[in-house]
């Protein structure tokens, strides 16, 4: 990402968690709870929920980190199963390769093990936008009396490029009772509140008008949204909504089972590096 920043992540050995980056310029934060679908809050504090492919990722790439994919309840959830190594390769030239997924999922994480200690060393899997890819590195117990190891070296390649290098300096293990009222347990879940409160440096305290004004949305010729609000009491133009969309869905009709796969867009006409297919042609 080009910044740098305090990095935390807490869990739980029952598949909850909760992460955050905060930087001087942006901060952002998700988590799950154990029970419903893992939640996001933005840079501006926006808190949405994950579906689909973000929600399958979120979810495969941090319970490998934290081990709770080898739990007895971490694969009632997941199918973990070996990939065959090519015939023409020696046992020794290719690690181990797993292929992870949730029960009724589509998304399947690729998992190299590195044989000599049995630790995870990359995972890949394609997403909408390209290939997802974390390596591990630096496994390490979190402290000398737990059993218990983590990566403290993470890098993260982006589908779109760049990379997120995450390292580790400490960790402490802290004992959380059944049903406890402490503020820590409350770190997994959702924020009440749709908006989050966010302090940094470069960008401004984000509010919501409670009066709930009203904008016209116009939809053009080409399919995209236009509206023309009112900024600061300033008519200053038409602008386009971004859905924030990493993806799209049209119906089987529309689509053949071979064949370039097009889209289009202000710039022109682009194709479509992944298709994600949720029924199979016939």
């Amino acid at each position: 990402m080009g910044m740098e920043g305090q990095w935390t992540f807490s869990w739980s050995i029952d598949g909850r968690f909760y992460e955050r980056f905060d930087g001087t310029e942006v901060s952002f934060e998700w988590g799950y709870d154990g029970k419903n679908n893992p939640w996001q809050a933005d840079f501006s504090g926006v808190v949405t929920t994950f579906e689909l492919d973000d929600l399958e990722m979120c979810l495969l790439t941090s319970w490998v980190r934290t081990g709770y994919w080898l739990t007895k309840e971490g694969q009632k959830r997941l199918n973990v199963q070996l990939k065959v190594k090519e015939a023409q390769t020696t046992a020794t030239e290719l690690p181990l390769e797993l292929a992870i997924h949730l029960k009724n999922s589509k998304v399947v994480a690729n998992v190299l093990i590195d044989e000599k200690h049995w630790l995870p060393i990359c995972l890949t899997t394609e997403v909408h936008g390209g290939k997802d890819t974390w390596e591990y590195a630096e496994w390490h117990y979190l402290t000398l009396d737990r059993r218990c190891k983590f990566p403290w070296s993470i890098v993260h390649a982006l589908p779109a490029g760049g990379k997120s290098i995450i390292i580790a300096e400490n960790a402490k293990v802290v004992k959380m009772e059944p049903h406890s009222n402490k503020p820590i347990a409350d770190f997994f879940s959702k924020p009440v509140s749709f908006l989050v409160p966010r302090f940094n440096h470069s960008y401004s305290c984000t509010s919501m008008d409670a009066s709930r004004p009203s904008v016209k949305l116009i939809q053009a010729e080409s399919g995209h949204y236009l509206v023309r609000p009112i900024l600061d009491g300033k008519d200053i133009g038409y602008f386009v909504v971004d859905t924030g969309a990493s993806g799209f869905s049209i119906t089987s009709e529309k689509v053949s089972c071979d064949g370039e796969k097009r889209g289009t867009n202000f710039i022109g006409i682009f194709y479509m590096r992944f298709i994600h297919n949720i029924k199979q042609c016939i």
